[in-house]
């Protein structure tokens, strides 16, 4: 079993996670549906949109259509604590150490 592995993030648009703290474990990795980023996180991006965050956008149509035609990933993660949250972003690598 895995004992460490990185998980990179790159292409990132945005991200939000609850209250990161040193030690965090992440328990699992969910790669959902781009089409669930805007109903799921509705009131974050109303308190963003007046700041360009995280992008300018007019609708919440035009920014669903934006992720989707530049390939986004919408990632959701679960931790022990504080790290859970998600991130968009275009490309993630995960490698793993092995412990022998």
């Amino acid at each position: 079993m895995p004992k460490n592995m990185d998980v990179l993030f790159s292409g990132v648009m945005a991200h939000t996670f609850d209250t990161p703290l040193h030690g965090s474990i992440i328990l699992d990795l969910d790669d959902r549906d781009i089409e669930h980023f805007v109903p799921y996180n509705r009131e974050l991006l109303e308190s963003g949109k007046g700041y360009g965050w995280p992008v300018s956008y007019d609708s919440y149509d035009e920014l669903q259509i934006r992720l989707i035609e530049e390939k986004y990933k919408y990632m959701v993660i679960s931790s022990s604590y504080g790290l859970s949250g998600w991130v968009l972003a275009k490309n993630v690598e995960i490698s793993i150490q092995e412990t022998g």
